[in-house]
């Protein structure tokens, strides 16, 4: 069972993308809510609206390979007293050194319960105008 909620939408979000990016099976389950119907679709995937077939849809995320790195960008959000929307563009970078980037337009669904904020639905897909390309590389002083 998840711990204590979090403060804010915008702290439930933060842990979301931390749990995902260190692929940390029981801080993604933190941040999901139990104890209301939830749903999850990832990009390409079908609907998932279980709290334990969502929770083992990311364990098989996890166990992969590929190591991420999140950006937010252009979060359009409206909260409300007890539910809050996030449209947002994920910059994903990967690779070896994560120089590759893809862009993902996801949603993230929050409510707050008697324990604080708790995502209830996340909804992400590839971005139609995004090109998986290099990132740019950083000038080294070294």
């Amino acid at each position: 069972m998840p711990g204590a909620g979090y403060e804010s939408p915008e702290a439930a979000e933060a842990a979301f993308y931390d749990a995902f990016e260190r692929r940390d099976l029981d801080a993604m389950t933190n941040v999901w809510d139990h104890e209301t119907e939830v749903s999850c679709i990832h990009p390409g995937g079908p609907r998932l609206d279980d709290i334990d077939t969502i929770l083992e849809s990311w364990r098989a995320i996890f166990e992969g390979r590929q190591r991420l790195r999140f950006e937010r960008a252009g979060v359009a959000p409206t909260t409300g007293a007890d539910v809050a929307v996030r449209c947002l563009y994920e910059v994903i970078r990967f690779g070896e050194r994560f120089e590759q980037q893809g862009t993902v337009v996801a949603t993230n669904v929050y409510r707050r319960t008697e324990q604080g904020w708790r995502m209830v639905i996340h909804h992400a897909s590839p971005d139609p105008n995004g090109i998986v390309r290099s990132a740019p590389r950083r000038e080294s002083m070294h």
